[in-house]
């Protein structure tokens, strides 16, 4: 499953059925203005692959995840930085994976 490469994208809402997808690979990279993604209606349970997901997309700062999402591997470029849920609990990215916790449904917040 892949998004189209649109330099000028700023924000996504992605309302698909993901159920029965097994290869999200580079699915939001090489998008450098995007700035929010909502990934909320994404169930990833089937998802083998998620290798470099949000590449190149430097500038996420507004992700929202829902309760059947789950991070897969440990290479899906989200962007370097320390990112905050609602609660104010902060979780840490590398560039390559996070600390975010799966299946925990919230809007995370990177400064």
């Amino acid at each position: 499953m892949y998004i189209l490469t649109s330099e000028e994208l700023t924000e996504l809402i992605c309302p698909f059925d993901t159920s029965k997808v097994t290869d999200m690979y580079g699915m939001f990279s090489m998008l450098p203005k995007l700035t929010s993604l909502d990934l909320s209606t994404f169930n990833t349970s089937k998802v083998k692959d998620m290798g470099d997901m949000f590449e190149d997309s430097y500038n996420l700062t507004r992700l929202k995840l829902g309760a059947k999402f789950v991070f897969v591997g440990s290479n899906y470029h989200l962007p370097r930085g320390t990112w905050y849920a609602s609660d104010g609990t902060a979780y840490t990215s590398n560039g390559y994976s996070c600390t975010i916790p799966n299946n925990k449904a919230d809007t995370y917040i990177r400064k």
